[in-house]
Formats: structure tokens, sequence, C-alpha cells
């Protein structure tokens, strides 16, 4: 929508400035103003997220990791396997995380689409692997995977990073607040050191 929004303000200033001849600033003012007015109709508000539907999301993607988690039995490329592992085991963490805190966009995406998609792709690969399928495009595919898995695994380190990213600063600020008020009662010095007894 923000192209959209580029195209129209910049064809509403050419409008203005070459057939109606109207002044620059006015038509640049104008064209500005219609490009805000796109930019806020058309952005979305943050998407509240009930319990219910936390949890319904949180069951979806423990289901996703559990199907996920079987193929790391029936696959044999040791990579694949290793990836696997670590797939499930911070994609778990990621859900946990998730139903203590309220960034749910990135957990979003990280259910109904990279869990899926993951899934489809072992699939498609335990398939191939089954068959024994020795071809130069079965090999390509197989080795696509392997990369694709490493892929897979990075992005889910980074989605848990986000996610304790604003718990850490939440909890920064909690400190904050609690070392104020240690000082404010004499109980710590400025370095926060405590104070003992009558040193107050």
């Amino acid at each position: 929508m923000e192209i959209l929004g580029i195209i129209l303000s910049l064809l509403l200033f050419l409008l203005m400035t070459l057939k109606y001849k109207l002044g620059l600033i006015f038509s640049i003012s104008s064209a500005l103003i219609l490009y805000i007015a796109i930019s806020l109709i058309f952005t979305k508000e943050p998407e509240e997220i009930t319990e219910i539907e936390k949890t319904n999301l949180s069951k979806k993607g423990k289901d996703s990791i559990i199907k996920i988690s079987k193929y790391q039995t029936l696959i044999e490329n040791k990579t694949i396997k290793d990836n696997i592992k670590v797939i499930c085991d911070i994609s778990n963490k990621i859900i946990d995380t998730a139903e203590k805190g309220k960034k749910t966009n990135d957990v979003k995406k990280f259910i109904n689409y990279y869990l899926p998609f993951t899934l489809n792709i072992l699939n498609q690969y335990n398939e191939i692997e089954d068959k024994n399928l020795s071809s130069k495009e079965s090999k390509e595919f197989m080795k696509k995977v392997e990369t694709l898995t490493d892929k897979v695994k990075i992005a889910c380190e980074n989605t848990l990073n986000s996610l304790y990213e604003g718990v850490m600063i939440n909890t920064n600020a909690d400190i904050k607040v609690f070392e104020g008020m240690l000082k404010s009662d004499g109980l710590v010095d400025d370095n926060m050191k405590i104070r003992i007894g009558s040193e107050k």
C-alpha cells in the first residue's frame, strides 16, 4: 500500500503542477496530505489476540512440532536429523515463551507458515530418501532441503531471540524501578552496595 500511496501522490502532484498550473508549495502539500491519508486508511492496527486464540495457536504449534520430530527417526541424513532436533527444541521454547508474553505476530507467522512449511519439506524429503532415488534432480532437491533446514533453524533462533528481547526490556525496567525503591529506602548506596544496620 505504501507504493500505491507514493504513485497516487506523485500523480496528484503532476496533475496540479502541469495541468492546473497551481503553485509548487500547494501541489507538494496536497500530494503529501494524500499520501498520509492513504497510509492512515490502510495501516492495520496491531491485532489483539484472545486467550482462547493463544491456546489454539499453541496447540497447533505443538501438534506441528510432534509431527516434525517424528522425521528425526525416519530420515537418515545426520545433518537434517540434528537440525530437526534443534528446530523442535527451539520451537517448544518459542511457544512456551509466547504463552507468557504479548508479542504474538512473530509467533503467529512462525506457527502458521514456518512449521507447516518445514513439515511439508521433510515429508517430501523422506519420500525421496525412502525410494533411494539417485537422479541429479533428486540429489539437488535433497541437498536443498538440507540447506533449508539450516535456514529454518536460524529462523527459529531469531524468533526466540526476538521474544526474549521484549522480556529482557520489561525485566530491565522492573529492575530499575526496584533499584530506585531500594535507594529511596536507604537500603543501598548510589553504587548499589547494601547498607548495614545504622549505616543508613
